[in-house]
This record gives structure tokens, C-alpha cells and sequence, in this order.
């Protein structure tokens, strides 16, 4: 079975091609944004084919390309909250693109092509204010992540949504919820909802894997 991973040098991405690559009768495509990276982690894994895709500019031929002969392609690429400032109309134009068009771009290129999606969705698409939300609730999300991240669920049979939020330690640019943590001084103190369990990366990989 050939898999495409998209986003494969973040957070979840990478722990999705580690996962997979303990399965010997998978193929796999690892795709990451600049050939620097995918030189990077095609030292890690070296019989993974590496290639590269810039999904803010891309066009449809480009993901029909990228795909081609895959049954499976996992989307872990996201823009992500801290990248996200609502007062930058770039970052919220590159939120748009990434979270909110491209994933219809790669449905499409689904349809064309016969593969299957596995999309990774986000409770932020709710806002939190009506607490224990269920999957047929409407989404309620005020901010531009919430909003684009919905804007991205694509209601199609061949499109499948992993609804996650998850924890972990990223391979590259450290900014995400765990490496705030990490980043305190020892014997530090947080305010916070305490109500919230995240998935582990770990996890939500070996989820992906299963499916």
C-alpha cells in the first residue's frame, strides 16, 4: 500500500512516517515544504521517498502529481494557532490557503485520482462557550484558526476527519503548547483550564496508522 504524508516534518507528520515506517509493506511519501528538510529527514529514513510541495501556491495538477498511485494521503499540514495573529492579514491570507482551501485542492485531486483522504481536524473548530460539544454540533469558532480549520472539512465520502488535539514535541521550530511548557523555569506555575486531557503526537500517529 503506498501512503502520502503531507506535513511530514511536523509535529504529528513526523510521528506519523515514524509509526508507519515500522510497517515494511507500506510504501511511503513523506512530502515537507523546502528540499533542505526532506534532505534532512531523508537521513532519518533513507528507503522513504522524500519530496517537496508548497501547499500555499500549489494548483491542483501539482497534488494530482504528488499523489500519483497513492490509496491513502494523511494531511497533517496545518497553520496553527501561534502562527496566527488576527491583527496580521499575511498570516490570516497564509491561514486561509492552508487550513481553509488546500484541502478541498487535495479532495479534488482525491476524486481524480481514487485515493483515500485522511484529513486531521481540530476541536477548535467549536469555541468552547456550550461545553461537551458533540461531533453533529455546529461549529462555533471566533477566531481565524477555528474558522479556517472548519472552512477546511470537506464533506465528501472519500474525505475521512480525525478530530484531535494534540500534545507533543516538534522536530523543528518549537512553538507549540509543549514546548511553551518546557521552556518555564523549574518550579513554575501556569494558569489554565485544567478540564482538558490532550492526545499525545504519539497517539494520534498510531491512530492514523490503524485507520
Amino acid at each position: 500500500m503506498r501512503i502520502v504524508v503531507l506535513g511530514a516534518a511536523g509535529m504529528l507528520g513526523s510521528m506519523v512516517v515514524e509509526w508507519l515506517h515500522r510497517d515494511q509493506t507500506l510504501s511511503i511519501l513523506g512530502i515537507v515544504r523546502s528540499a533542505a528538510v526532506a534532505q534532512q529527514f531523508a537521513k532519518l529514513y533513507p528507503d522513504i521517498e522524500w519530496q517537496t510541495l508548497d501547499v500555499e501556491n500549489c494548483l491542483l495538477k501539482n497534488v494530482v502529481d504528488t499523489t500519483q498511485q497513492a490509496e491513502w494521503v494523511i494531511n497533517c499540514i496545518g497553520v496553527i494557532k501561534p502562527h496566527i495573529h488576527e491583527d496580521n492579514s499575511a498570516e490570516i491570507e497564509r491561514a486561509i490557503h492552508v487550513n481553509a482551501l488546500f484541502p478541498h485542492v487535495l479532495a479534488r485531486a482525491a476524486g481524480k485520482q481514487g485515493f483515500q483522504v485522511l484529513q486531521i481536524a481540530t476541536d477548535c473548530v467549536y469555541a468552547g462557550t456550550k461545553g461537551k460539544y458533540l461531533e453533529q454540533d455546529g461549529h462555533d469558532a471566533l477566531d481565524v484558526y477555528g474558522k479556517t480549520k472548519s472552512l477546511g472539512e470537506v464533506r465528501l465520502s472519500n474525505v475521512h476527519h480525525l478530530r484531535v488535539s494534540i500534545i507533543g514535541p516538534e522536530p523543528r521550530k518549537h512553538v507549540s503548547l509543549l514546548d511553551w511548557f518546557l521552556n518555564h523555569p523549574p518550579g513554575s506555575s501556569v494558569k489554565g483550564f485544567t478540564g482538558r486531557c490532550p492526545l499525545k503526537s504519539r497517539l494520534a500517529a498510531m491512530l492514523c496508522r490503524s485507520l
